[in-house]
């Protein structure tokens, strides 16, 4: 929802705006439009790639994720995924995506690491 001053002083509803989620965000991707302040541009960045690479992980498709961004952004948003599964005491979902985080760190290692 849109809420600002105008909307205040002119006592009008809150605009009410559809989820940008998979199509609608890569077709109308506020990263890449017009903003007033450019230097948040990079934090938009941010917030539109890590919605996208959730997108990817609730659709099971962990690779596709891997193949589009750099491993260290999957990882974190796989982290920030199971943190808020733990909030929701969800310890099941929780520890199938921190598996997924080691699996792709294990990766990283190579085989032939030896701890």
């Amino acid at each position: 929802a849109l809420f600002g001053t105008r909307e205040l002083k002119l006592r009008e509803a809150p605009l009410l705006l559809t989820p940008l989620q998979g199509d609608m965000l890569e077709n109308f991707n506020p990263a890449n439009g017009q903003l007033s302040k450019e230097e948040d541009r990079p934090t938009i960045e941010r917030h539109v790639r890590e919605v996208l690479i959730a997108e990817f992980v609730r659709k099971d498709q962990l690779g596709r994720a891997l193949e589009l961004y750099e491993e260290e952004n999957v990882i974190e948003v796989l982290q920030q995924l199971a943190d808020v599964h733990e909030g929701q005491c969800q310890y099941s979902m929780q520890m199938d995506l921190l598996v997924k985080v080691l699996e792709i760190q294990r990766k990283n290692l190579g085989h032939d690491h030896v701890d």
